[in-house]
């Protein structure tokens, strides 16, 4: 779909903030990297926005991994 606007033209902060969104939803960090770039120059309203979501996806990634480790302690200590 998002394909299909871009070469309809239709290309804009508002698209590129969904494929930024969907991509983080999905886990694409390559796909979230190039709508990083792409927002790097436009406006700085999308630049803060970006960059919230940005910091949100680290936000993330920190506690899946200390949910991990966490997890991984408890199997050692219990046994499972």
């Amino acid at each position: 779909m998002f394909e299909q606007a871009l070469a309809r033209n239709l290309d804009g902060e508002g698209l590129r903030l969904q494929m930024y969104y969907l991509a983080f939803l999905r886990g694409d960090s390559a796909q979230m990297e190039q709508q990083l770039v792409w927002g790097a120059g436009p406006s700085p309203i999308l630049k803060r926005i970006m960059a919230g979501w940005r910091r949100r996806e680290i936000t993330r990634d920190a506690r899946w991994t200390r949910q991990s480790v966490l997890t991984r302690r408890r199997r050692l200590h219990y046994g499972s």
